[in-house]
C-alpha cells in the first residue's frame, strides 16, 4: 500500500492492542510488532477496560481471543466469554474498528466445544477486519467462517526473532555446556509441550533409530503433570534422550538451539508456529509436518531450512532428513530478510489506516 499523493501527511491511527507489550516475556511477537509501529504513523496502547471507556482510539486489535475460554472451569470460561463480548460491543458503540489477527482457528485444549463454537461466531459478527499470517490461514478461516469474506482482510506473515534473544554462545560452547561430543548429531524439540505437539510420538520414533551417535533434547514445560509423566516414561530407557522439562530462561535458548543440528516439531495440528520462526532465527533447520503455513514458510526460506514430511513422524523421516544435514550447516545463516518486523509493522499500520478510515488518501492493501 502506497499513498496516492506522497506529499500528503498521515494523522496517526490510534490503536488499543490486546495484548500489546505485557506478554513480551512469554512471546515477544506483539512487542516486536508494536515497537516497530511508532515510525509508521500509529500510536499503540496496552488494552485496559479503563482506556477503552475513557480513551480515544481508532482500532482495537485483538490476538488469541480463544484464551478467554481456555480454562477447565466452564463458568469461568463463560464469564470471560461474556466479558469479551461486552468489551467488543463497547468498542463498536464508540465507533472503534475491531481487527483480529488469526493466530489460531480453535482453542488447542478444546475444553468446551459448544461454548467455543458460539464464541467464534459471536466474535466474527463483531469484527471489521482480520489479518492472516499466511494464505493457507486465510483460506482455512474463510472455509470455516464464510462470513469473514464480507469484511476487510489482508495477509501479513509472522516475523522472525533474530536479535531478540542473547546469541553469543557458539556451537562448541553449547555442546560443552550440555556435555555433548562435537561428533554427535543433535535433534531438538523446543517449546511448551501440549498433547497436540506430539512429543511422546517423537520420542518413540527416535528410539527406533539405531544410530548411537544421535542425541534427542526435549526442552520445554509440559502442559500438565500427566503429560510430563508420559514423556519421562517414554524416554527413560534410552540414554540418548535428555529431558529439560521446565521453562527455559531466555538466556539459555541459545545453548539448546546452537547445540543442535535439527529442530523437530512433530505437531498433530498447526496453523502458524512462532517456535518454527524461533528455530530459524537461531539458524537451525526444522523438520515439520505438511500442514498449516509450513509450505509457505518453506517457499520463503528454502527447502534446506524447512523440511516437510507427510503423515506421521517416524524414524525413516528423521533419518532421511539427517542424511541431508552436514556439520558445516550449523554455521550457515537462514535467509529471513523478508520477515523483518519493520516491514510487518508497516503493513499492519497501513491496514489499520484502511480499516479505520483514517487517511483515506492511502490505497488499500489486498
Amino acid at each position: 500500500m502506497v499513498p496516492k499523493d506522497k506529499n500528503l501527511s498521515r494523522a496517526p491511527v490510534r490503536v488499543l492492542a490486546w495484548p500489546a507489550f505485557e506478554n513480551k516475556k512469554q512471546n515477544p511477537y506483539n512487542w516486536l510488532l508494536y515497537s516497530n509501529m511508532s515510525r509508521e504513523s500509529a500510536s499503540v496502547e496496552e488494552f485496559s477496560t479503563k482506556k477503552l471507556l475513557f480513551g480515544t482510539h481508532d482500532v482495537l486489535h485483538i490476538h488469541w481471543p480463544e484464551w478467554q475460554i481456555s480454562h477447565k472451569n466452564f463458568f469461568l470460561s463463560l464469564f470471560r466469554f461474556i466479558r469479551l463480548l461486552l468489551i467488543l460491543d463497547m468498542a463498536r458503540f464508540k465507533k472503534i474498528r475491531i481487527v483480529w489477527t488469526v493466530h489460531n482457528l480453535a482453542d488447542h485444549e478444546k475444553y468446551h466445544k459448544k461454548l467455543a463454537a458460539i464464541f467464534r461466531l459471536s466474535l466474527i459478527r463483531r469484527l471489521d477486519g482480520f489479518i492472516s499470517l499466511s494464505s493457507v490461514g486465510k483460506d482455512q478461516a474463510l472455509r470455516l467462517y464464510p462470513s469473514l469474506g464480507t469484511i476487510q482482510n489482508c495477509i501479513i506473515p509472522h516475523g522472525h526473532y533474530r536479535d531478540v534473544y542473547p546469541n553469543s554462545v557458539d556451537f562448541s560452547e553449547a555442546r560443552k555446556f550440555l556435555d555433548i561430543p562435537l561428533n554427535k548429531k543433535v535433534l531438538l524439540y523446543f517449546g511448551l509441550i501440549r498433547p497436540y505437539k506430539n512429543v511422546v510420538e517423537l520420542i518413540h520414533a527416535f528410539k527406533k533409530l539405531a544410530n548411537h551417535d544421535l542425541v534427542l533434547l526435549i526442552a520445554g514445560k509440559p502442559h500438565s503433570a500427566q503429560l510430563g509423566a508420559e514423556i519421562k516414561d517414554a524416554a527413560h530407557d534410552d540414554s540418548r534422550i535428555r529431558l529439560f522439562l521446565d521453562f527455559v530462561d531466555e538466556n539459555q535458548l541459545q545453548t539448546f538451539f546452537n547445540a543442535c543440528n535439527l529442530v523437530i516439531f512433530p505437531f498433530q495440528e498447526n496453523l502458524n508456529s512462532g517456535s518454527a520462526l524461533l528455530a530459524l532465527s537461531f539458524n537451525r533447520p526444522i523438520l515439520v509436518p505438511d500442514m498449516g503455513s509450513f509450505a509457505e514458510l518453506q517457499t520463503m526460506v528454502g527447502k534446506a531450512w524447512v523440511n516437510i514430511y507427510s503423515n506421521r513422524i517416524g524414524p525413516k523421516i528423521i533419518e532421511e532428513c539427517l542424511d541431508n544435514i552436514t556439520v558445516e550447516d550449523v554455521f550457515k545463516i537462514a535467509p529471513l530478510n523478508n520477515l523483518s518486523w519493520q516491514n510487518i509493522a508497516k503493513d499492519t499500520a497501513q491496514f489499520f489506516h484502511q480499516v479505520s478510515g483514517v487517511n483515506d488518501n492511502f490505497m488499500h492493501i489486498d
